[in-house]
């Protein structure tokens, strides 16, 4: 048996690279609005639905160019009926692309090389973003008649900047006395204030720390009838933030990104692996001759557990998170146990950062 394992572990530079407020920061009472609409991806080889739902899908579609086809008459192995989403950034301007979500919702096997239909999303029935586009699919499946292997989930994709924003959402960003407050994505009283002094050099002594999470921004009065100018000019500031803030992990694609001088306390870490296989050998069963009985086909289920432990792995008080993934990979753990690796040192105490899992 082949065991395929892959991960991916981004280091930021030692010196820190300037990034945008906008990028860390939210604006205080502004959120994001998230959208949401039924789609059709065409194009799969084999492995969509052909559900009742998925041709009456395509019959819908044909009918839209023209051509009146009945839904019982449509083979849709090679379509998917699938969820779309997509999350509006604040303040986003009309025509804007943002990346689009897709998800199988039917009984699609892989959507890898699928194209998404073009799609409305909505909020409320109102129609925010249109979205289509190829997929790009972080997984994969592979399999016959009595064995299949998967890798994370091949039934989810993205489109990057696949939708098209055809409807701005107005927000009141400004409170009562005048100002916006920033808040930072993960609390750091440093990067705080490292804010407020590059939009203070920036735009003029507008802009204070108020605390770890807080950066209050007062808008001057003559730019006060065209805020969101200004709050553009203000998420648009570039600052030096403090190294290793947070370590990022996807547990459907597998993928680890840290910076690169995040630390560990010194711990031991044991990882152990349960592997269990299930395959199926189904044989023929012949009657006895001049029985009178039946040929059948008797399932046959071999099942074998088993359960490995590695060797424990030391970590000394000066360990980073990308020596930590090293010797996960050197044991061969895979990118789900490296991910939960990190996740048990955080619930201990032990990971100096902001640990966020998407």
């Amino acid at each position: 048996m082949i065991r395929l394992s892959i991960a991916c572990l981004l280091l930021a530079p030692l010196a820190a690279a300037q990034v945008r407020v906008g990028d860390v920061t939210t604006i205080d009472g502004v959120q994001a609005n998230r959208v949401e609409g039924l789609g059709l991806v065409t194009g799969l080889n084999g492995t969509g639905d052909d559900t009742i739902t998925t041709r009456q899908m395509l019959s819908s579609f044909y009918r839209r160019q023209g051509i009146n086809v009945p839904a019982n008459q449509i083979k849709a192995k090679n379509a998917a009926v699938v969820l779309v989403s997509a999350s509006i950034p604040p303040f986003v301007r009309l025509g804007s692309s943002i990346d689009v979500s897709v998800q199988s919702i039917e009984e699609a096997k892989s959507l890898k090389g699928g194209y998404l239909v073009e799609t409305v999303l909505t909020e409320g029935n109102v129609p925010y973003v249109v979205a289509g586009g190829d997929l790009i699919v972080g997984g994969f499946s592979a399999g016959g008649a009595a064995a299949n292997v998967q890798q994370n989930h091949p039934t989810v994709a993205k489109v990057p900047g696949g939708g098209e924003v055809v409807q701005v959402i107005e927000m009141q960003s400004l409170g009562q006395d005048g100002s916006l407050r920033l808040v930072l994505n993960h609390g750091d009283a440093e990067n705080a204030r490292r804010i407020a002094t590059a939009i203070n050099e920036t735009l003029g002594q507008i802009a204070k720390a108020e605390d770890d999470k807080t950066v209050a921004v007062f808008v001057p009065a003559d730019r006060r009838l065209r805020t969101t100018d200004f709050i553009a000019d203000v998420l648009a500031v570039e600052f030096e933030p403090t190294d290793g803030g947070a370590v990022v992990v996807n547990e459907r694609n597998g993928v680890i990104v840290a910076g690169a001088n995040v630390r560990i306390s010194q711990c031991v870490i044991q990882q152990g692996d349960l592997t269990i296989a299930v395959s199926e050998s189904p044989i023929v069963s012949q009657p006895a001759p001049f029985s009178q009985g039946q040929t059948e086909t008797v399932p046959r289920t071999q099942l074998t557990v088993e359960e490995e432990t590695s060797a424990p792995i030391d970590l000394t008080g000066e360990t980073t998170v990308g020596q930590l993934i090293r010797a996960l990979d050197a044991v061969g753990a895979s990118p789900r146990d490296q991910i939960a690796v990190l996740q048990q040192l955080q619930a201990g105490g032990f990971l100096h950062a902001h640990l966020i899992v998407q």
